[in-house]
This record gives C-alpha cells, structure tokens and sequence, in this order.
C-alpha cells in the first residue's frame, strides 16, 4: 500500500502521461494474464484529439480516474453493446455505468477495465461516462498532452524543451 501522500512512479507517468486505448477495437486476449501473471492490455493510443474517432468509445486512464470517452457521433451499435441503451439522447452520461453484458465487446471492455484495475490497487478508479458537451469533456480533452495548445508546447516539444534546458546545464 502506497504511503499516504506518495504515489508510486507508475502511477505518477499515469497521471502526467495517461493511457488511451480504443474500445471498438480489442480483441480477446485483452485481460488475459501473460507469462509473468500480467493483464494483457492493447496498445495505446497517441494522446491527440485525432484519435478520437466521432463514431467510438475510448477508455483513458490517469491512475487516479477512468474515463470512457464517446464520440459525438458514437453509433447506436457500441451504445447498445457497452451500456445496454441504443442513443444517448435524454441520458445523463453520468448515470451510465460498464457492465458485463452478453456479447463480446462488453466482455472485452470489463476484461480492459479490471485489468487497469489491477495494475493499480492503490488506488479507487472509478468509472466516469464523458460524451460532448459534458461538464468532464474539457478535463478529458486537457488530457491530451500531445495537441498543442494555443499558448503552451505540446508534450514532445516540452520533453525537447527539457533537454535543452538540461543541456544548457552541462555546457
């Protein structure tokens, strides 16, 4: 158990560099413990709000919170298989919630979750349902370290502007 006050370093690049993984696309050995007893999980996505197909449903992960992301158009189709409703008009996307439900995609996207889950038992990750025009859309959307923001670098060229600044150090 972490000290009171610290966080272990994997949860600590979580949190300044989060995981994005697409759920449309997992296969079946998402969850699957691997050779040394670890979750297998899917690659990751770049943190850029081009990945963010209009038409999915994105889990992201900043060691302290889980977000499934929906895009503006997110078909009825993933709707259905993830949260068991067909349309996202007059629901509150807070309310929704992840259960295992008897199809494929549902397995997957739990198998993901737990398996996040346990590579920080630490910590209490809950799950939070973020569609457009939410109150959590702007939190989700600051996540995404890799787009430039209009008056601040973009994550590599802050990682670049680090080891500069280091260099000048040395020199």
């Amino acid at each position: 158990m972490a000290q009171a006050g610290r966080m272990p370093v994997t949860s600590s690049v979580a949190f300044v560099y989060p995981r994005l993984f697409a759920l449309r696309t997992l296969d079946e050995s998402v969850g699957a413990l691997d050779a040394d007893g670890s979750p297998q999980l899917p690659a990751t996505l770049p943190l850029s709000v081009d990945q963010l197909g209009s038409d999915g449903a994105f889990l992201m992960e900043d060691s302290f919170n889980l977000f499934i992301y929906l895009g503006r158009s997110v078909a009825p189709d993933l709707l259905q298989s993830l949260f068991g409703v067909n349309s996202l008009e007059g629901i509150d996307c807070s309310r929704l919630r992840i259960k295992p439900l008897d199809n494929d995609l549902s397995i997957r996207a739990n198998r993901l979750v737990d398996a996040v889950r346990a590579q920080r038992p630490h910590m209490i990750q809950n799950v939070r349902v973020v569609a457009p025009k939410d109150p959590l859309e702007a939190r989700v959307l600051s996540m995404l370290t890799e787009d430039r923001a209009q008056t601040s670098m973009n994550y590599v060229e802050f990682l670049c502007h680090v080891h500069r600044q280091i260099q000048q150090k040395f020199v």
